[in-house]
């Protein structure tokens, strides 16, 4: 019998039978689970509690997505940035996604790493996955190579290659099946297809991928590597590649994590299995006691602290004539939150202000379409930290700056839906079902004052935290 609501410790049956383990490449007989692992979970959280709206595993899409960026890299200055760039011999590499990048004084600094770049200056490489550069923009982070131009090169020619087509077959038989059995959801023929397609493509790329890394860390011989999202499959390959040369690899963290987050909560199978730890990071930092024991992750942890939120959180709380509103935006229902504003504006009329602010992947794509909400005001301020510092109430179902919200913005609401239970089970914040119940609280003149210890979500001390940590492999 169906049951109603999944949680994550079913999702992870998926790889509690040993018969996972078992599917490999064919070219370099390397375990291909850590880096489908992902796609697979992401599908099912997709059918449970987003109604499908993840479909990276569409692989029509993606493939000709891969042909129009590789167009686009050739024409950007970033082919040349990678054809002139000198990879020299340092001690440390870090490893960014490209999605942490903001504007501190007209200089694109990248809140994730690069606050930990600014105490290595001298003695470091990045390898970055953005698919944006340009000359004409001052960048704080100046040892760059784009590893996505190569990666995205190598994807395109795996996807020409049938090596693995009974390996990618096999393993996607074997998990639709689970997937039927654990969770009664149907994959149609033309999705299966598409899996197969899209499995095809990341095995097949295994070598490659293994070989280009490996070449580069020769050349580099770190002793370190500080890897953004290194639990995550598209770095999978990458580590096993640290790993057989010899790396240690950490992994700052970069957003909310729990015991709901996929990437750092495994079966006991795989989280015991010696093979898969080479695919993973030997250690994570975490902000802060919180966040470090809420997941069951195969690496040691080291609680150092949150650079942005320690640089940036300002001293004093603003105070206006009007009451503020802030929606935060997850990335995936924006147009939710219109309705939200809309209907909060008609409610609580002119005693309130309301303020939208996008997610940063949602920014660009929706600039055009901003222009049609009128009534609506965008929240485009840089520093998350001081847009908090003047409102009174923050509202939203997913996103991280609930908890950068915490003793900054008084009033902090989190959307109470399905899909917030399964990806925030627990949390400090106050609940409400819906629009009209957030309405009848702010309008009931009720105090939903949030306080805690801080101290529990982020460490003090960054700087010395992470310095020490570092001190163990880069003397």
């Amino acid at each position: 019998m169906k049951k109603n609501f999944y949680q994550l410790s079913d999702i992870l049956l998926l790889e509690s039978d040993r018969e996972i383990l078992n599917f490999r490449c064919c070219k370099t007989n390397l375990l291909v689970w850590p880096i489908l692992r992902d796609e697979f979970i992401k599908l099912i959280i997709s059918k449970l509690y987003f109604k499908d709206e993840y479909r990276n595993y569409n692989v029509k899409n993606s493939f000709f997505k891969k042909i129009i960026s590789l167009y686009k890299l050739i024409k950007l200055p970033l082919f040349f940035k990678n054809l002139f760039f000198r990879i020299k011999r340092k001690d440390l590499i870090f490893v960014k996604s490209g999605f942490g990048n903001i504007n501190l004084d007209n200089i694109i600094f990248d809140r994730n790493i690069d606050y930990f770049i600014n105490l290595n200056k001298n003695n470091y490489i990045t390898f970055s996955r953005s698919e944006q550069y340009s000359f004409f923009k001052k960048y704080f982070d100046k040892e760059m190579y784009f590893l996505s131009f190569d990666e995205i090169k190598i994807d395109l020619l795996s996807r020409l290659k049938k090596t693995n087509l009974e390996v990618s077959k096999d393993i996607t038989i074997y998990l639709v099946k689970k997937i039927k059995k654990i969770f009664n959801i149907k994959i149609n023929p033309n999705e299966f297809q598409r899996l197969v397609r899209y499995n095809l493509l990341k095995i097949n790329s295994i070598e490659k991928k293994l070989l280009f890394y490996k070449k580069l860390i020769k050349k580099i011989k770190p002793k370190l590597a500080v890897i953004e999202g290194a639990s995550y499959s598209e770095n999978a390959i990458l580590n096993y590649a640290l790993h057989s040369c010899g790396v240690q690899i950490a992994e700052p963290q970069h957003g909310v994590v729990n015991k709901s987050h996929d990437n750092y909560n495994f079966s006991s199978l795989v989280r015991n299995n010696k093979e898969y730890k080479l695919f993973l990071p030997d250690d994570f930092l975490a902000y802060g006691k919180h966040w470090s024991k809420s997941i069951n992750g195969p690496f040691n942890k080291y609680d150092i602290g949150y650079p942005h939120k320690s640089q940036n959180i300002p001293q004093k709380r603003k105070r206006g004539n009007t009451k503020k509103i802030l929606l935060i935006s997850d990335g995936v229902h924006f147009d939710m939150l219109v309705y939200m504003s809309k209907k909060i504006l008609v409610s609580l009329k002119k005693e309130y202000e309301v303020f939208i602010r996008p997610h940063p992947i949602e920014r660009d794509r929706l600039k055009e379409k901003l222009k049609f909400y009128k009534h609506i005001k965008i929240d485009n301020e840089e520093n998350i930290y001081k847009s908090l510092s003047d409102k009174d109430f923050v509202i939203s179902e997913l996103s991280t700056v609930l908890y950068d919200s915490l003793n900054i913005v008084p009033s902090i609401f989190i959307l109470r839906t399905n899909k917030s239970k399964y990806a925030i089970p627990n949390h400090p914040f106050n609940e409400v079902k819906d629009i009209n119940e957030l309405i009848k609280k702010i309008n009931s003149n009720r105090i939903f004052n949030i306080k805690v210890n801080l101290k529990e979500y982020f460490s003090e001390n960054w700087k010395k935290n992470y310095n020490k940590y570092i001190k163990k492999f880069v003397f």
